[in-house]
């Protein structure tokens, strides 16, 4: 197989009891060093129930249970400087909120330029004579697959389906590895288990990045 493999997305997910969407405004955010006042983009909204903040190297995301941080995939602006700078720090400041779980998650865009989606994801994920799979022969079938296995602290859970994605005029089919790292938090513990998951970043990206060499 000739493969092309590209790391698409890098998303951080934080969920927690109640977090305050507000108190993430340009001036917290500015006061306290997180992010330089020059790089919140005018697009960014805040609000009480939602804030959103757009920046250069990231994304941000932030409702009452949950805060999502994305890479925006930006080279100028290492996702690991904006996590080390900006996320770490923020939630030392909030170390009273009720972190329940984190989920460190890396996807990858998978294709091969000589073979069909119907004929690569068959021959990765189609095996033997199962069932399942004799009711799925038609030409135009596509296949994926679902793994699960613990790593570290985390529960690390790997999906793989077709998806169709639009570049430019035209649409374009690829595999999609999508890779989570998931942690739930002890209620007495969560700041520090928070704290430990986020410096675990590059060495799950790291096993995701192994495990993609694989193929």
């Amino acid at each position: 197989m000739e493969l092309q493999k590209e790391l698409k997305g890098q998303t951080v997910v934080i969920l927690a009891n109640s977090f305050n969407p507000s108190i993430f405004n340009q001036y917290w955010l500015v006061s306290k060093e997180f992010i330089p006042e020059g790089d919140i983009q005018p697009a960014s909204v805040i609000t009480p129930g939602i804030t959103q903040i757009m920046t250069p190297g990231f994304h941000m995301l932030v409702v009452p249970d949950q805060l999502q941080f994305n890479y925006t995939g930006d080279e100028k602006f290492p996702f690991q400087d904006s996590l080390q700078k900006t996320l770490k720090p923020m939630m030392e400041q909030l170390k009273e909120v009720p972190y329940r779980a984190i989920g460190l998650n890396y996807v990858w865009f998978v294709f091969d330029p000589k073979k069909s989606m119907p004929a690569l994801s068959r021959e990765m994920f189609c095996f033997g004579d199962a069932p399942l799979f004799r009711a799925f022969q038609a030409e135009d079938a596509r296949f994926g697959s679902y793994l699960s296995r613990n790593f570290e602290t985390f529960r690390l859970k790997l999906d793989v389906k077709p998806v169709m994605i639009q570049e430019n005029e035209s649409k374009k089919e690829f595999l999609q590895f999508a890779f989570n790292f998931h942690a739930d938090f002890a209620p007495q513990h969560g700041y520090r288990q928070l704290d430990e998951s986020l410096s675990k970043w590059n060495e799950c990206l790291k096993e995701a990045s192994r495990i993609m060499d694989l193929l």
